[in-house]
């Protein structure tokens, strides 16, 4: 990438990271008392629910790819008539979301009942429901203003914004669970919360973009074919991401009808702690991802493959980091954190995490894929995943439980959109697979390697506070030096080492001279 992507890109994610890492923080505080004051079972509720919204909302039905594809050019030559008849476009689209969630969300409320299993009045769960919705309805209305700024390499002010409102939901949400210990009022907040949010977003897009302000009086609009285009690829889109919602968010619901929803409690104590890590790996994709759109958008297909080969790199060193730190601390953290009788069996943690690696891996296939606009090539894979995950996790829920409906998450992903998304992204490159195929492969191996040699040698180490760090700086270290060992001689990881570690290393170094 160019320096000025490169420093997008890098303010975007050091300041993402820290607006996160502050909200994690205030996040697991809630959470903790959360849990010690209302219980397993609300804990449960509010999972499920969350899981529940997330599929009806179908993420957004793609439309933000779709929109963030569209601005890319748009915003790079500067021509902001194009970029006003964009979102003015996509208001419309985006209000008629807002009105389908809402209508059928409203029409799924008689069937809860079928949905929860749970001993929790059911007046007062359709209650939480209706608040769910509506906090879920809230984000859409100003999302097509807000858009633009991400499109425009400036997501770290998005992260501003979402770090003042986020702890201030958190920080009263903390005071009146201490105060009232009751469900709906932290529900009522949240959804308080979220208005302002979008609020403060809408003022932030119209000041730095003056000329979104009047969206709908003066711009020019779309042409015929550029319209088809949009709806072209936003169908496309909806296909997969309908799909990838109900392949990522069902977990929860079919825990809940096959096992209970108590254990929807139990499982979401557990993602929690996975949730901040995908949390983190999140803001570097969303980080670099206008970038990337910035440097795909130049065509320059050698390019695009390098820079492919360098966060495939990038990314196998966090998941393997994540990993081998997830297999020998998640357990004691959990119990130190909210209690022995809160920690499920270790297969939990080896499908979780599994799943948590496959899915990291595989990031730069989807980041580039969806930079490139190669929407169509894929819009029906992800529903055949997500038809046999739903097969999987019935059939296997029903023989392992909660274990069995996690794995057969990446089992669905492993036997269908794994190996068939890059051969669709290599044709673009021109390059053969196989050897995305055998790196992917070596990759996973050492990963389990990394993650033996520490669990042998974490063994030794108690379960304290302590040791559990200890056993986070072990994990990390052995898993960051078997990554290098088995790929030190590529040349992406020359790339890496020259562009962002040795510069990184020079400033050290100068610094540390300077202090004598």
């Amino acid at each position: 990438m160019s320096e000025s992507r490169t420093k997008s890109a890098a303010r975007n994610v050091i300041v993402g990271i820290l607006s996160k890492f502050i909200i994690m923080f205030f996040a697991f505080v809630t959470k903790t008392l959360f849990i010690r004051i209302l219980g397993v079972e609300y804990n449960g509720v509010n999972g499920l629910y969350g899981n529940i919204l997330a599929v009806l909302a179908l993420s957004e039905l793609g439309v933000g790819n779709v929109l963030n594809y569209a601005l890319y050019s748009a915003l790079k030559n500067n021509n902001t008539e194009k970029v006003k008849s964009l979102v003015c476009y996509f208001r419309k689209i985006y209000y008629g979301i807002a009105t389908a969630v809402t209508v059928i969300g409203l029409a799924l409320v008689p069937f809860l009942k079928f949905i929860i299993n749970s001993d929790l009045p059911h007046d007062e769960l359709i209650t939480y429901y209706i608040l769910y919705l509506a906090n879920s309805v809230a984000s859409y209305f100003v999302v097509y203003k807000t858009t633009v700024i991400s499109a425009d390499q400036n997501n770290y002010i998005s992260s501003i914004c979402e770090i003042a409102t986020t702890i201030l939901m958190y920080a009263v949400q903390i005071v009146y669970l201490l105060i009232a210990k009751d469900f709906l009022g932290y529900l009522i907040i949240q959804v308080s919360c979220t208005i302002l949010k979008n609020v403060l977003m809408n003022t932030i897009a119209n000041r730095k973009y003056p000329y979104l302000k009047n969206i709908g009086k003066d711009e020019v609009s779309l042409s015929r074919e550029e319209k088809i285009k949009i709806i072209d690829n936003i169908k496309s889109t909806f296909l997969y991401k309908i799909a990838a919602v109900i392949l990522n968010n069902t977990d929860n619901i079919l825990i809940s009808i096959i096992v209970g929803t108590v254990f929807v409690g139990y499982y979401s104590n557990y993602y929690l702690i996975i949730s901040y890590i995908t949390t983190f790996i999140s803001i570097f994709i969303t980080g670099i991802t206008a970038s990337l759109g910035n440097l795909n958008s130049e065509k320059n297909t050698e390019s695009s493959y390098n820079m492919f080969n360098v966060l495939e790199l990038i990314f196998a060193f966090i998941g393997t980091v994540a990993v081998c730190c997830l297999i020998n601390c998640l357990q004691p953290f959990i119990a130190i954190w909210i209690g022995n009788e809160q920690v499920m069996d270790f297969s939990w943690v080896v499908v979780i995490t599994l799943n948590l690696f496959l899915t990291t891996i595989m990031n730069p296939i989807w980041m580039f894929r969806e930079t490139m606009g190669l929407f169509k090539q894929v819009r029906y894979l992800l529903l055949i995943t997500a038809g046999l995950n739903v097969v999987f996790s019935i059939a296997l829920g029903k023989l392992f439980g909660v274990s069995g409906i996690l794995a057969a998450t990446f089992i669905a992903k492993l036997v269908s959109q794994y190996w068939y998304e890059p051969i669709i992204l290599f044709r673009e490159f021109g390059k053969p697979v196989k050897q995305f195929y055998f790196n992917q492969i070596k990759q996973l191996l050492v990963m389990i390697l990394a993650s033996c040699i520490s669990v042998l040698i974490c063994y030794i180490f108690g379960n304290n506070i302590f040791y559990i760090l200890i056993r986070a700086i072990i994990s990390s270290l052995i898993a960051v030096i078997m990554v290098w060992l088995f790929n030190c001689k590529s040349k992406a990881m020359s790339y890496i080492i020259d562009r962002y570690v040795s510069p990184i290393l020079a400033k050290i170094i100068m610094k540390m001279k300077r202090s004598k």
